[in-house]
C-alpha cells in the first residue's frame, strides 16, 4: 500500500502543479473575461468527467466487492465500451450547450465556433484519459497512471510554450493543446484492457442497465456535491462583488494539492476497499481507513508546512499580488481543506458498500445548510465568512459519515463482526 500511495501521491503532485501552472499563464496572459470563462468550463468539464466516473467506473468497483467471478478486465472491457461512447455522446451535448449559452449571454466569444469544437474535443479526451487511469488504478498499476499522467503533462506544457512563443494562447488554443494532450496520452501508452468485442446497441444498454442499477444515487449525489462545492463563487459575487470571488479562488487554488492527494488516495483505494469488502472483514476495512487517515495527515501536513513557510514569496508573485485577502482566506481553507479530507475517506468506504442513497441524503441536507448560510451570512460579514459557511456544512457531512452511516452501513453490510 505504501509504495502504490507515494506513487499515486507523486502523480497527484505533479497533475497539481501542471493545473497550477495553467492557471496561473492563463490569468497572466487572457482577460479576466476570458479567464472566468475558462474556470467555468473547466469545472463543467469536471462535473462531466465525475458522471461517468460516479456511473460506470464506480459500478466496476461494486461489482469487484460483491465477488461474482468475473475478471477485471472482462468487467473493464465492458465499462469502456459504454465509457467511450458516454463520452462522445456528452461531448457532443455539452459543446452545443456551451455555444447556446455564450450567445444568449452575448459574449465576446458567442459566436466563436472554434470554442465550442475546442470544449468538445476537450471533454471527450479528458474523460477518455480518466477512465483508463481509473482502469489502471482499479487493477493497481498506479506506475502506468504515473506514466500516462506523465506524458500528458509533458505534452501540455510543450503545447503551452508553443503557444505562449508564437503569442497565440487564447481560451480556445489552452483547450485545444489539452485536449490533444489527453488525446496523444491515451494513444500512445500501453493500453489498460481490451476491448470488449463487437458490441450492438442491445449489449451497450443492457450493460448501462446495470450500471445504473448499481449506482444510480450516485449520479444525484454527485451533483449535488458539485453544487455544493461551487455555489459559492456565484453567490459571493451576488452578494460582495467579483472582486470577493476572485479573492476566495486565488487563496483556494494554494490548497489544490490537498485536494488532489484525497483524489489520489481515492484512486488508489477504490479497488483495495472493493476487496476488503468482498472479505467481510470489518477489523481490516477500518485498520485500513484508520491507516489511510494518518498517511493523508502526513502528506496534507508536510504541505501545508511547506506552505506557510514559504508564503510570502509564493504571494508576492505577480499574479497574487493583488489578492490582499490571500493570507487571511488561506487560513480558514486550510481547516476546510483538513475536514473535507477526513470526511472523503469515509465517504469513499461508503460508496464501496454502495451507500448511494443515505449519501445523497446527507448531501442535499448539507447543500441546503451551507446555501442557506451563504444566503446571509457573507452580506453581513464579508469573504472570510464564507468559507465559514462551507466549514459548516463539511462538519455536518463529517459527523454524519462518521458518527453515524459508516458504523450503520458497517454493521449492516460487513456483518456483526466487532473489531
Amino acid at each position: 500500500m505504501i509504495k502504490r500511495s507515494l506513487i499515486s501521491a507523486v502523480d497527484q503532485g505533479m497533475l497539481s502543479a501542471l493545473n497550477f501552472a495553467v492557471g496561473l499563464t492563463l490569468m497572466g496572459t487572457v482577460s479576466k473575461q476570458e479567464y472566468g470563462l475558462y474556470v467555468q468550463l473547466f469545472a463543467a468539464g469536471v462535473l462531466l468527467c465525475g458522471g461517468i466516473d460516479a456511473l460506470v467506473t464506480n459500478a466496476v468497483a461494486n461489482t469487484m466487492s460483491r465477488g461474482h467471478g468475473e475478471r477485471v478486465a472482462v468487467l473493464l472491457g465492458q465499462a469502456q465500451s459504454v465509457a467511450r461512447r458516454l463520452a462522445l455522446v456528452l461531448g457532443l451535448v455539452a459543446s452545443v450547450v456551451v455555444a447556446a449559452l455564450l450567445v444568449l449571454t452575448d459574449h465576446p466569444l458567442g459566436h466563436s465556433m472554434g470554442l465550442s469544437a475546442a470544449f468538445a474535443a476537450y471533454v471527450f479526451s479528458l474523460m477518455v484519459r480518466d477512465f483508463k487511469r481509473s482502469s489502471f488504478h482499479l487493477q493497481q498499476r498506479p506506475e502506468r497512471v504515473f506514466q500516462l499522467d506523465g506524458l500528458f503533462g509533458l505534452l501540455t506544457l510543450a503545447g503551452g510554450a508553443a503557444l505562449r512563443w508564437w503569442g497565440a494562447l487564447d481560451v480556445v488554443t489552452a483547450l485545444g493543446v489539452l485536449a490533444g494532450a489527453n488525446a496523444l496520452a491515451v494513444c500512445v501508452t500501453p493500453r489498460a484492457v481490451d476491448d470488449a468485442g463487437p458490441t450492438t446497441g442491445q449489449r451497450l444498454w443492457s450493460w448501462l442497465e446495470g450500471y445504473w442499477a448499481i449506482t444510480r444515487w450516485a449520479l444525484p449525489g454527485l451533483a449535488t456535491g458539485w453544487v455544493g462545492n461551487n455555489a459559492f463563487l456565484y453567490i459571493t459575487g451576488l452578494a460582495l462583488g467579483l472582486a470577493a470571488t476572485a479573492e476566495l479562488n486565488a487563496s483556494r487554488l494554494l490548497l489544490m494539492p490537498v485536494t488532489l492527494v484525497t483524489v489520489a488516495w481515492q484512486q488508489m483505494s477504490r479497488a483495495d476497499i472493493a476487496h476488503l469488502v468482498q472479505a467481510g472483514e470489518p477489523r481490516a476495512l477500518r485498520w485500513y481507513l484508520n491507516k489511510s487517515l494518518g498517511l493523508m495527515a502526513v502528506v496534507i501536513t508536510v504541505y501545508v508546512s511547506v506552505l506557510a513557510v514559504s508564503i510570502d514569496g509564493v504571494l508576492a508573485l505577480g499574479p497574487f499580488q493583488k489578492y490582499h485577502l490571500a493570507r487571511e482566506l488561506l487560513v480558514w481553507w486550510t481547516c476546510y481543506a483538513a475536514m473535507y479530507a477526513v470526511k472523503f475517506v469515509g465517504t469513499c468506504a461508503l460508496v464501496g458498500m454502495e451507500a448511494y442513497k443515505p449519501l445523497l441524503t446527507m448531501s442535499v441536507a448539507s447543500m441546503s445548510l451551507q446555501l442557506m448560510l451563504l444566503a446571509w451570512v457573507p452580506a453581513q460579514h464579508g469573504a472570510a465568512s464564507v468559507v465559514w459557511c462551507m466549514m459548516a456544512s463539511e462538519l455536518l457531512e463529517l459527523t454524519t459519515v462518521w458518527g453515524f452511516l459508516l458504523p450503520k452501513v458497517l454493521k449492516a453490510r460487513m456483518g456483526r463482526r466487532q473489531p
